[in-house]
């Protein structure tokens, strides 16, 4: 077993941020869920795995490009055993899945070329021969979707590599360079390998989450992979969410200078937005995606004389810098690397008639209509604009209570979306309903930790409702095909529960409650609740229903009175019987009367994702057995507590033939390692322990580390085992 020293760990995790090197300056927040493990061409992991057909991958990286051929991962073997894996080539993605033989290598056409800078995803399938690939959340080539051949052979020879290809049990070749996110490994359907990114002190490496285990390079001769994190971002969902506008208050003018920091979410889409403030008796201003998927932007008086890059759009992170008073633009990759530069031909005179709206465009006609259009689905990193050179807007992302949105560092105002703002108001907008996502980290604004459906599992509670019981939920739905429940009964004398109905014009969301008498209650709650997070109350005792939502509350509503008359038991994320919901719940809470009798917050034990009851201390998975696939469990803390243990290990004395059982919970800890004395326990990734009997007097401290899906870590108090020593024993004669 390999030795894992425990000192020093809790005084750096909150330091290191996964790097050890990495710091948060006062103007960044960093995004939890971006931490990567970079890897330079010298480093490799032997992951110990052999690759069998009953196998699937899951991949997200960034790789670096150049004319060789590199492996993101690979088993090559050696004699006549199958090759596997994932490369790149001449610019392309190209797989192999088959026989060391030909037979199953891809060729150009089953790939396709990549940005050196865009972010991918990645699904090798073995088991359903399939590959698919992503970039940002647009497939990247739809002939990805052709199945991959029969592979020769049933197993191979040769363990996995991660940054390279494993060729015979000791070399390891084309060694990859990339910052990887995340790689897991399932056997029919079943999650087997977890890794992601891990540092702690001079150690940096993968952490597999389904065995505690930490693998660092595995070359001796090689660097160390470096661990950091991207920055922070404002995420707007133009393609989900209809599109939403902030208001920057601000109005150009021709001593403007606008630098926006940002990535494309989404390219399928056409006529993307980035900020603008557009037409009118003023300044036109603005930068976009145009018809031809280039970037384009424009600054000229009245009119919209759009001026294109020539850059194609896609996933990597560009900087934009419009400066007026020195009459230039320029377009330049994430590492300086300018791809366009411009000079602003004609000289403004005029000041702007609209204010500046990001994530879209703000239109006028000149006599105060205002129009928005041609939202943007785009990460907002950083935007700053100044005017005759004094800085006025500095945008950071944010997230404050249940809100995202961008805090603006030069006025310390806080902005969101608004659905109360209208067409002429001058206030940010959102339209169609939805929320902007804001993903970022720091203790100071921890993400909530979440479960997530697929439209297809259900957590049966085992409760029975009453008279007396009270339901509150806190979910954000995902999905919107047909009727589906965020928690409900079945038939058998009437059904209860909370319903989303998807009808030809609107969505909606309502109560349903029935009586043994067959009265039938459909309170209506909202319309176009879609993608935003929601807060409801169903209270049967004094017939009330509310929801909030990060910008309004409802009124309650009655609901029917009279006996329920439901003989099923409750169900969250579906009803008993059907109608699953595609959600996020971030906590469920069932009441009789004033006490609490149920509390589930999101958890994961070895590998299963589910809820945790922390009234009952009981664990809930997907109870629908006919759906292979669990749920996935991501953020970190519960209503914003952030990362920490909600129960810790408890000490103990013990006897020779004892043992101790010790626990700790964490909410949204998806893996747990255990320290005996400083060193690490392999395998030991549950919320329990056993502790054994070592020898008189001897007292051994248990300390235990919670991983969290986005980078965080939780470290629980000290518990000392005390093994005592054997009783003496008296005879009286």
């Amino acid at each position: 077993m390999k030795k894992t020293s425990f000192n020093a760990l809790v005084a750096t995790l909150a330091a290191i941020a996964l790097s050890g090197a990495l710091s948060l300056r006062a103007d960044t927040i960093r995004h939890m869920a971006d931490t990567y493990l970079k890897s330079d061409g010298t480093q490799f992991i032997d992951t110990g795995l052999y690759v069998t057909t009953n196998m699937s991958f899951q991949v997200e990286f960034e790789p670096e490009i150049d004319n060789t051929v590199r492996y993101l991962f690979g088993s090559y073997g050696d004699g006549s055993t199958m090759a596997y894996g994932l490369f790149l080539q001449n610019g392309k993605i190209c797989f192999c899945h088959g026989t060391r033989a030909s037979t199953g290598w891809s060729n150009s056409g089953d790939g396709g070329a990549i940005t050196a800078q865009g972010r991918y995803k990645v699904t090798y399938d073995l088991w359903n021969r399939s590959i698919l690939m992503y970039a940002g959340d647009s497939w990247q080539f739809n002939n990805w979707g052709v199945k991959l051949k029969e592979p020769g052979v049933a197993t191979n020879n040769c363990t996995l590599g991660i940054f390279g290809n494993h060729i015979t049990s000791s070399r390891a070749v084309d060694l990859f360079k990339c910052k990887l996110y995340s790689f897991r490994v399932f056997e029919k359907g079943t999650l087997i390998r977890d890794f992601v990114p891990y540092g702690r002190g001079t150690v940096t490496g993968l952490l597999d989450r389904c065995s505690g285990k930490v693998h660092e390079n595995s070359l001796s001769s090689a660097h160390p992979f470096v661990l950091g994190t991207d920055d922070g971002y404002m995420r707007s969902w133009r393609a989900k969410r209809d599109g939403q506008f902030l208001n920057t208050g601000y109005t150009a003018t021709p001593n403007t200078k606008i630098e926006v920091d940002f990535s494309m979410a989404d390219i399928t889409t056409v006529q993307q937005r980035i900020f603008g403030a557009d037409k009118g008796a003023g300044l036109c201003c603005g930068f976009c995606v145009n018809g031809n998927k280039q970037f384009a932007w424009a600054f000229q008086d009245n009119v919209g004389n759009w001026q294109t890059t020539g850059v194609v759009a896609d996933g990597a992170r560009r900087t934009f810098t419009l400066d007026a008073p020195n009459g230039t633009v320029t377009l330049a990759k994430a590492n300086g690397t300018v791809e366009y530069s411009g000079t602003i031909g004609t000289a403004a005179t005029k000041n702007g008639y609209t204010t500046l709206r990001i994530f879209g465009d703000a239109t006028t006609n000149g006599t105060g209509a205002i129009t928005l259009t041609d939202p943007a689905s785009v990460r907002i990193h950083r935007m700053r604009i100044w005017n005759g050179g004094t800085l006025v807007r500095d945008y950071t992302p944010r997230i404050v209570g249940a809100q995202d949105g961008l805090y603006d560092n030069v006025n310390s105002s806080f902005q969101t979306s608004d659905l109360s703002g209208t067409a002429n108001t001058g206030k940010y907008r959102l339209t169609a309903g939805g929320a902007i996502e804001a993903v970022a980290s720091g203790s100071d604004h921890p993400a909530d930790a979440y479960l997530e459906s697929a439209g297809s599992q259900g957590i049966d509670t085992g409760c029975l409702l009453s008279l007396q019981s009270k339901l509150e939920i806190d979910a954000s739905l995902l999905d919107f095909g047909g009727t589906t429940y965020l928690f409900g009964t079945g038939a058998g004398g009437g059904h209860n529960g909370l319903y989303h109905q998807n009808g030809t014009s609107t969505r909606s969301l309502l109560m349903c409650v029935r009586n043994a008498s067959g009265g039938n209650g459909w309170p209506w709650l909202a319309n176009d609740i879609n993608h935003v997070r929601i807060r409801v109350a169903m209270d049967f005792g004094s017939a009330k229903g509310t929801m909030s939502t990060p910008w309004s509350r409802s009124a309650n509503l009655s609901l029917p009175s009279g006996t329920l008359g439901d003989t099923a038991k409750l169900w969250v994320m579906a009803r008993n019987g059907g109608d699953y919901a595609s959600m996020r719940l971030y906590a469920f809470r069932i009441y009789d009367g004033d006490r609490l009798i149920h509390d589930y917050v999101p958890c994961a034990q070895g590998g299963v994702a589910g809820v945790w009851d922390t009234v009952d201390k009981e664990f809930r998975a997907n109870c629908r057995t006919t759906d292979g696939s669990g749920f996935t469990v991501c953020g970190a803390g519960v209503n914003g507590s952030g990362m920490t243990f909600a129960e810790e290990p408890q000490g103990s004395h013990i006897t020779r033939r004892e043992t101790a059982t010790l626990s700790a919970f964490a909410p949204g800890a998806v893996c747990y390692q255990w320290y005996k004395n400083g060193e690490l326990i392999e395998g030991a990734v549950g919320r329990t322990i056993e502790a054994g009997y070592r020898k008189s007097n001897a007292v051994d401290t248990y300390q235990c580390v919670a991983h969290f899906n986005v980078f965080g870590y939780a470290v629980s108090s000290e518990a000392q085992v005390t093994s005592l020593p054997d009783a003496s024993v008296m005879i009286v004669r």
